[in-house]
């Protein structure tokens, strides 16, 4: 058994590798002898339908990770990447692990390889064979004509002595009758020599009755002459391919222009029917009727104007839970935060404001937005408002955040559909409306509210600051308070002369 690596082989050149198409393989290493010993002893014995595939692995368990897994997991485990059910493979398969590791892995194999593989039976002799120069476990599936060799720490000395027995190993390729020839013989006995001197000269012999070089010559040539016609041919048929693509392209193409041509005649008979009909316009109407109203600018693409109208919408419920916890953002600004007297004032003027049923007092509240007659809406941010908004609070949700809700979205339907006052009227509810929820947005509202801006308007149409609002409230119900005072003073005196009588 010789232990250099055999690089080059005639049977394993390009040109052999082009004639034994149906011997294939990989290296083990450096060393190719097992693909050309397989194809020097196995190719005359194969029929027109016959192949081998030579695969090299190797697994490491140790017996630890083994005794933890039933048999039949292990032999999956170490066999999980060959396919065993293809036809005409021929797998040597290395244990690698410690001299424990390795007998556990042979202990599963020989308890349940032939359960987990069905078809597969062992074959005993070779095992026997090796005996005495390395453990080995064999088996083989007639059928399918495939085997799997298991060796332990498989090396070049014990992968060149496995050559020996490759026909007892695949033994459908024999003819027991026939049995070998001289120079198959020779060959084998070759891979015991101390030095691949001998091995390489029997392949050279064997090798004389190839003819590997007309058949790489034919390989290669064969047809050359015609190749640039060929290549041409592919590349004009893909250049037709691409044309008629493109006519395809172009007739659809064609189509949409039409249908859309089409459509734009329609629209345009249209349009010019609405114009031939004149009348006023509806949305020049409106705006002279609606003084909540102020148009600031018109262009051919947009209309531009501000909306005051008094606060209507919001979440009652929700103002009071806030209202009656004096550590929300309500008292963090002005008058709210001077101590209990202080946030007992802005209680008193908030619940007037946001909880009551019939409330006396109401804010008044302004926007800006811009229309496009593409189809959208825009809210206006850190608008200019002019002299007709004094005493209006710019809408915090829209001045300082451009924020229209769900406003916005059926805003820029009503726009798609040319409903301009409905989506005015839109603008118009979305300046009247404050959500309580957004706490960002409530906190610039409250910081504004309570640090002197005049936007509370009381019964008779003044407009006030919230600490004269207050003290409006004070005075209107202090008539009221006196008389509670009393007449619980009376009902006092009148329970202290019972009490004496």
């Amino acid at each position: 058994m010789f232990k250099a690596n055999i690089t080059q082989t005639p049977f394993t050149t390009d040109a052999a590798n082009a004639y034994f198409q149906n011997i294939t393989g990989q290296l083990f290493g450096y060393d190719v002898s097992f693909l050309a010993t397989l194809r020097a002893l196995l190719a005359p014995r194969m029929g027109e339908e016959d192949r081998i595939n030579l695969v090299f692995g190797s697994s490491n368990f140790d017996a630890g990770a083994l005794r933890g897994v039933s048999d039949e997991r292990a032999v999956s485990a170490i066999c999980g990447n060959y396919y065993l059910s293809d036809r005409g493979q021929l797998i040597i398969h290395s244990l690698k692990g410690n001299q424990e590791g390795n007998e556990a892995s042979f202990g599963a194999i020989e308890k349940k390889f032939t359960s987990v593989y069905d078809g597969y039976h062992r074959q005993e002799k070779l095992k026997v064979f090796y005996r005495k120069s390395f453990n080995l476990d064999c088996y083989i599936n007639p059928e399918l004509k495939s085997t799997i060799v298991f060796v332990e720490n498989l090396d070049n000395k014990k992968m060149h002595y496995l050559q020996v027995t490759i026909l007892a190993m695949m033994p459908w390729y024999l003819d027991q009758e026939a049995g070998m020839t001289e120079e198959e013989l020779a060959l084998v006995y070759s891979m015991r020599e101390t030095n691949p001197d001998k091995y390489n000269q029997c392949l050279a012999k064997m090798a004389e009755k190839y003819d590997f070089r007309s058949g790489r010559i034919r390989q290669l040539l064969n047809g050359f002459e015609s190749r640039f016609e060929k290549m041409e041919c592919d590349r004009v048929q893909r250049e037709i391919d691409t044309y008629d693509a493109k006519i395809i392209e172009l007739n659809n193409s064609i189509g949409d222009c039409l249908r859309h041509r089409n459509d734009s005649c329609i629209r345009l008979m249209g349009l010019k029917a609405k114009i031939a009909e004149g009348g006023e316009s509806e949305i020049m109407e409106y705006f002279l009727c609606n003084r909540r109203l102020i148009l600031e600018r018109v262009t051919n693409t947009d209309i531009y104007f501000a909306v005051k109208d008094y606060l209507e919408y919001f979440d009652s419920d929700m103002a009071e839970r806030i209202i009656r916890n004096h550590n929300s953002f309500a008292y963090a600004y002005g008058l709210a935060r001077r101590g209990e007297s202080g946030a007992a004032k802005a209680e008193r003027l908030m619940m007037e404001i946001f909880v009551s049923g019939n409330p006396r007092l109401r804010i008044r509240f302004c926007a800006a937005y811009r229309f496009a007659l593409n189809g959208s809406v825009e809210a206006l941010r850190n608008h200019d408002f002019g002299f007709e908004f004094d005493g209006y609070m710019p809408n915090t949700h829209i001045n300082n955040y451009q924020c229209l809700g769900n406003y916005q979205r059926a805003i820029n339907d009503m726009l798609r559909k040319r409903d301009y006052i409905a989506a005015v009227e839109q603008c118009v509810a979305s300046c009247k409306s404050l959500n309580w929820g957004d706490s960002a947005v409530m906190e610039g509202f409250m910081s504004t509210f309570w640090n002197g801006f005049k936007c509370i308007e009381l019964p008779d149409g003044s407009v006030v600051k919230a600490e004269q609002a207050i003290q409006w409230l004070e005075e209107q119900d202090k008539p009221a308070e006196e008389a509670r005072e009393d007449g619980a003073k009376a009902e006092k005196e009148e329970t202290v002369d019972e009490q004496a009588d």
